[in-house]
């Protein structure tokens, strides 16, 4: 990593240690941002293991895949909203409406009767998550000096790799005791203690001179109303049809499938159509791809199959390696761990290197990773395919923390809100969208090999069943499949941040060639 950084980026910032992020001045601003994080991912990846209590306990076992649906969707639309409030009425009231909102919410789960009272319930948590994510993560580009925001998103994925460790044994414990209910009243001392960090420390609207002189003149609280009045209502619909859409469709393989992916195409031409006229919009769809956000929003989306992949891995393990329920569940960490390393790692790099450099060094990773996935798998070398899918972890938390830190430091304080929102969406649409090619990639041999998908759902229905050898090897030989169109995908986003970066610095070194004898470098 010695070659010449691109514009702007030549003079690196002084270096700065975690310890720097609770100093006075920011330290109740960070507590609150990790305990949010804390909150929405512990809630997650807990809720997630209680799924088949709930679904004895509550009956109506055909939804009980949208206990996390109901979740997600909201979360993902909602947090596109956030953006906007964050702008216009600050972060911290985004803040303080998202944390009463999921701590009530969370409190009146542990009382559902229903199914039908839990999935409402739910999408008012993912909708409140969606809102405390937004305000954390732009708080950290308004408040936070630039040397500062590797640390703190590290510290932030540090948060999140911890619960996905974690967070399955707990959630277990709880099944196991206090039952699946307990899940959503652990969540409630995240919520206490974000609220006592974070209630005054997260900041208010960026605002001029003119906003100054108005807020002084009698502008202090903000109604219901006057949020609604500032939130692209028709564009959040549209985002949310697009959004409930492409996420049905990519669920099944069938004709309705297609159907549901049909009106998430028309849903979403009307989007940017509407976009584009209405004054107020949602968010900018110029600015999204813009030359200014182009690689720092295609960038994580870039990683999207590398995650697919790895979503997968306790599958495979479970029916391409013959191991136990216990063992599959252990293949998950190696991808959480290396993102949280990844991460981390990072946060120091970027001290000394450009957003850009890391990205591409991150993406050959991910490329070595998958590689290493699909030769081993076949043969079912797991410390070899476990080594892979750390490697892969490792890319994907460097590529998506730099890409991050590259979005809000080409962003201005008043829009800040928006850009970091739709950036989040992205990434979630993304990570959607590589589960459902991965799984279609690994279902798609598995049924070509055997001729049903029926054969690995039989094999994960009991510990004791004998496994056909030929759906042992159709399953490695999928997720081989699956590993080797994720490595194709990285190599043509590594060539793009690779011609994109090359441009750059082409560009700088025109700059300086047209500087007059003396003429400072702007």
């Amino acid at each position: 990593m010695t070659e010449t950084p691109p514009p702007g980026d030549a003079d690196r910032l002084p270096a700065v240690s975690f310890r720097h992020l609770f100093a006075p001045d920011v330290r109740a601003l960070m507590v609150a941002v990790l305990a949010s994080t804390a909150m929405n991912s512990f809630e997650g990846i807990g809720v997630g293991t209680v799924l088949p209590d709930i679904g004895e306990d509550l009956g109506r076992v055909d939804l009980i895949g949208w206990v996390v649906t109901a979740y997600l969707i909201p979360s993902a639309v909602v947090g596109v909203a956030a953006g906007g409030l964050v702008d216009n009425i600050g972060a911290r009231t985004t803040f303080r409406l998202g944390l009463v909102g999921f701590t009530v919410s969370s409190v009146l789960a542990v009382f559902a009767p229903n199914m039908g009272v839990l999935l409402a319930l739910r999408v008012l948590q993912g909708a409140a998550s969606g809102a405390t994510v937004s305000a954390g993560l732009s708080s950290i580009g308004l408040e936070l000096p630039e040397q500062l925001r590797p640390r703190a998103l590290a510290s932030c994925s540090t948060v999140w790799g911890v619960m996905g460790a974690v967070g399955p044994l707990v959630g277990a414990v709880m099944a196991s005791t206090v039952g699946w209910r307990g899940i959503f009243a652990a969540i409630v001392p995240f919520c206490a203690i974000g609220a006592f960090y974070g209630w005054n420390s997260f900041p208010g609207p960026a605002t001029t001179a003119d906003d100054d002189a108005a807020a002084v003149a009698g502008a202090g609280t903000v109604s219901g109303r006057s949020i609604l009045a500032q939130t692209d209502l028709v564009g959040l619909g549209l985002l949310t049809v697009v959004t409930v859409a492409l996420v049905g469709g990519l669920s099944t393989i069938s004709w309705s499938s297609l159907i549901a992916l049909a009106v998430a195409t028309v849903a979403l031409g009307a989007l940017v159509s509407w976009l584009r006229r209405t004054p107020e919009p949602l968010f900018d769809p110029n600015a999204v791809f813009s030359r200014r956000y182009r690689v720092a929003n295609l960038a994580p989306v870039g990683v999207f199959l590398a995650l697919g992949v790895q979503s997968f891995a306790a599958l495979y393990v479970r029916v391409g390696a013959g191991q136990s329920a216990g063992v599959a569940a252990f293949s998950l960490l190696w991808t959480t761990i290396g993102w949280t390393t990844g991460a981390n790692v990072t946060s120091r790099l970027l001290d000394r290197f450009d957003e850009l450099l890391v990205i591409r060094n991150a993406y050959v990773m991910m490329f070595a990773g998958l590689v290493t996935v699909a030769l081993s798998s076949p043969a079912a070398l797991l410390p070899v395919v476990f080594a892979g899918l750390f490697l892969t972890g490792l890319g994907v938390g460097s590529t998506t923390n730099a890409a991050f830190l590259l979005l809000q430091r080409r962003a201005s304080d008043a829009e800040m809100g928006r850009v970091t929102s739709i950036h989040q969406y992205l990434r979630a649409a993304a990570m959607t969208l590589g589960v459902a090619i991965a799984g279609a990639v690994i279902f798609f041999t598995v049924n070509r090999r055997v001729g049903s998908v029926e054969a690995v759902r039989e094999a994960l229905s009991d510990d004791d069943i004998d496994v056909s050898p030929d759906t042992v090897d159709a399953m490695a030989d999928a997720f081989a499949n699956a590993a080797w169109v994720g490595a194709g995908v990285i190599v043509v986003g590594l060539v793009g941040v690779t011609r994109r970066r090359r441009n750059l610095a082409a560009e700088e070194a025109a700059k300086h060639r047209n500087l007059l004898p003396g003429e400072p470098v702007s």
